[in-house]
């Protein structure tokens, strides 16, 4: 009886073990997605920069832009720091006020290489201007970036992605809508 508690001891330590393993790389993989997503627009700003005269507001703006990426990188790489959370499945959410039409923004920002890149026409229409709300805006960032990066990749050249942000009752609704090939019923 007691050879059996621990057998069972060790059988539960081993698949506590595999799925905090699993956790991790499921953790280091979408980070490592993730972290790609600000280096397009970083080297679109790069490229501009070496192969342009700007002027003030110009360079101002592209200023910027990079200011962003590099932020939104900084916050990745902070969750790469704090891997000892993944290992127990927790994802540290840091909510605090923040606009939807921003977030989105940056979202837009992120993708935009890859948009101009294939020729697709991106529409943003906000029907909710001014909406804020407590989030974690690098996650949903992260998120609006990952629907557009999939809609720009999977729509044909040329093609035509649509953004619209609303408010239904007490809830903000951001919706991507393209003209790709889509998803299979079941794989949504």
């Amino acid at each position: 009886d007691e050879l059996k508690r621990v057998q069972q001891a060790l059988e539960d330590s081993q698949a506590s073990l595999r799925a905090a393993d699993q956790h991790k790389d499921q953790f280091l993989a979408t980070l490592a997605h993730e972290l790609r997503n600000p280096l397009s627009p970083l080297a679109s700003v790069a490229q501009l920069l070496k192969h342009g005269s700007h002027d003030a507001a110009g360079v101002q703006r592209l200023a910027e832009i990079i200011e962003r990426q590099v932020g939104h990188m900084r916050e990745l790489v902070e969750d790469l720091v704090d891997v000892s959370r993944v290992t127990r499945g927790l994802v540290a959410l840091q909510p605090r006020d923040a606009r939807l039409a921003d977030v989105v923004a940056a979202a837009v920002e992120q993708v935009a290489p890859l948009v101009t890149e294939r020729r697709h026409a991106l529409d943003v229409t906000d029907h909710a201007p001014g909406l804020a709300l407590v989030m974690d805006p690098t996650r949903i960032t992260q998120v609006v970036a990952n629907l557009l990066h999939n809609a720009a990749k999977y729509t044909p050249h040329d093609g035509v992605i649509e953004v619209v942000l609303e408010r239904e009752g007490d809830q903000a609704i951001v919706r991507v809508r393209d003209n790709g090939i889509g998803m299979d019923a079941a794989l949504i």
